[in-house]
């Protein structure tokens, strides 16, 4: 809503008519949105917003039993599946180490064998 002169709009390579357009278009639309925010001021001064009362607007935001017991049956849901998951991971772990210890002592009967020979 700042008010930008003329040559804020001059950029190199623009002709002095294009800088005059584009001047006026934003102008024009700088006044329009200037209306607009009077108009509402006008109507905010003549018709203040309504206070809330704070405890209304509690006891309107309860949750229903329904809601509750959704919320509830949810996470139950999320926690068994959380559990799920600690237990995959726990069993990737651990044939991840067996498969270690086994290429360990493949390798220590390849180097016994290579000794040998």
């Amino acid at each position: 809503l700042v008010h930008k002169p003329l040559q804020h709009f001059r950029e190199v390579g623009l002709s002095a008519a294009r800088v005059k357009i584009r001047y006026d278009f934003f102008e024009q639309r700088r006044k329009e949105l200037m209306d607009i925010v009077k108009q509402e001021r006008v109507g905010v001064v003549e018709n203040p917003p309504i206070k809330l009362d704070p405890n209304e607007f509690k006891a309107k935001n309860t949750m229903s039993d329904d809601v509750k017991n959704k919320l509830a049956e949810e996470a139950k849901r999320f926690q068994k599946q959380e559990e799920r998951q600690k237990q995959e991971l726990l069993q990737i772990a651990q044939a991840e180490i067996a498969k270690k210890q086994i290429q360990l002592k493949v390798e220590a009967k390849m180097q016994e064998q290579a000794e040998r020979e």
